[in-house]
């Protein structure tokens, strides 16, 4: 399960078809591992572009991860929750409200399509490099 301040995308089927290809060789579950590596890289950099800009280190903060139940984009700055989905603050007790940008959530909506073209892609690249066409 997603923290609140890390957002995943869940591919149904990944882990099974991770364990089936480690059952075939090896080097197909890396080799997915390394493809979806690229696709969340990718994700965090648009994420990385939407996030509001002072001093530049909540756009440094944004990483990602793979796992084998999908991949994470995600920010461990205490500050990323209420930047991404809005709150109160009460710095020296003045509440201050801030709008939530929802820089990650809306990379992810946006680059979904691109994520799915770009997985079905991997899979034919890693279909065709061990001889499954």
């Amino acid at each position: 399960m997603a923290r609140r301040d890390e957002l995943s995308v869940d591919v149904p089927g990944l882990g099974k078809l991770r364990r089936d290809l480690k059952a075939i060789d090896k080097d197909l579950a890396k080799s997915l591992t390394d493809h979806l590596r690229e696709i969340a890289r990718g994700v965090r950099d648009e994420a990385r572009s939407r996030a509001p800009v002072q001093t530049g280190a909540l756009q440094r903060s944004i990483k990602h991860s793979v796992r084998a139940r999908g991949a994470s984009v995600y920010s461990n700055l205490p500050y990323a929750g209420v930047q991404e989905f809005g709150g109160t603050i009460s710095p020296r007790g003045t509440p201050i409200a801030i709008r939530g940008r929802h820089f990650i959530y809306s990379a992810i909506a946006d680059e979904s399509d691109h994520v799915e073209r770009e997985l079905e892609r991997s899979l034919d690249v890693i279909a065709d490099r061990h001889g499954f066409t």
